[in-house]
């Protein structure tokens, strides 16, 4: 399935699974899926991957975003990344609530320590 192909090493198969996924209903992105992606937005990725991954996050409804899917995302901000993947995750930052990231504070902090 699509986990799978997101794990691949290889990067032209995970963007075209994130390109697929671009096109399914957010809601039904299930927590395999949101996983793979987690591991796509983690640093050592092709940067291209790194950004459509973290772009599908913004499209992930808050509900369903845990504090290591933040705390990814959070990490990805970081100045020595190339601007392909920070602008997105800035982005998606900015999308979120103030109050669940405070909500989430602590198990976004446990989960960047452990990255």
């Amino acid at each position: 399935g699509i986990a799978m192909k997101l794990g691949d090493g290889n990067v032209d198969v995970q963007l075209r699974a994130l390109r697929a996924l671009k096109r399914c209903p957010t809601e039904s992105l299930a927590a395999g899926i949101l996983a793979s992606l987690l591991a796509c937005v983690h640093s050592g990725q092709d940067e291209r991957v790194q950004a459509r991954a973290i772009e599908l996050f913004g499209q992930v409804p808050i509900s369903q975003l845990e504090p290591a899917h933040v705390a990814a995302i959070v990490a990805c901000v970081a100045p020595h990344l190339p601007s392909t993947v920070h602008r997105p995750a800035a982005l998606v930052l900015q999308t979120l609530d103030v109050s669940m990231l405070l909500n989430h504070l602590s198990g976004i902090v446990q989960a960047l320590d452990t990255t």
